[in-house]
């Protein structure tokens, strides 16, 4: 075990540091993250209900909550009874019952196949968030305090 998690440290900052590693072993990093467990949904009774991330409950998104994913993040879900899968945003806290590992919106349950039975073994691997590298948008007036500065200069 400490033998794997010296591996995965390694891999892993090499992959953060941008070092280019093998595709073996970004996929074994990937695998690190990914847990086997019962997901369950939750629908039309929380409709509407404030989550965790401060939004609205909205049964049709696609979203999960997760007791410990960091709240935004994106899970592939995927049912290993059927192969069918979903990425998914943990917008919530829960499942709050023993056993199940996240709860699924009714949307995200129905796409999956878990609508009917309510609860289903799935694989839930957290995915690596992507920063956001977009341009942080400047108004194009200028501030009133910056006037005088810019009319001296363009006289």
């Amino acid at each position: 075990m400490a033998e794997a998690r010296r591996r995965f440290a390694s891999v892993a900052t090499a992959l953060l540091c941008g070092a280019v590693v093998s595709a073996a072993e970004a996929r074994w990093v990937e695998n690190v993250a990914a847990t086997v467990t019962l997901a369950s949904w939750y629908g039309p009774r929380f409709e509407g209900k404030t989550t965790a991330s401060g939004r609205p409950f909205d049964p049709a998104r696609l979203t999960a909550a997760h007791r410990t994913y960091p709240l935004g993040s994106d899970v592939r879900v995927t049912n290993l009874r059927n192969g069918r899968s979903l990425i998914l945003k943990i917008d919530d806290r829960g499942p709050f019952v023993e056993g199940r590992g996240i709860d699924l919106s009714r949307e995200a349950a129905r796409r999956l196949g878990i609508l009917e039975p309510g609860v289903g073994r799935v694989v839930v691997e957290l995915l690596p968030s992507v920063p956001d590298l977009s341009p942080v948008p400047t108004s194009r007036r200028r501030p009133a305090w910056l006037a005088p500065a810019v009319a001296a200069l363009t006289q």
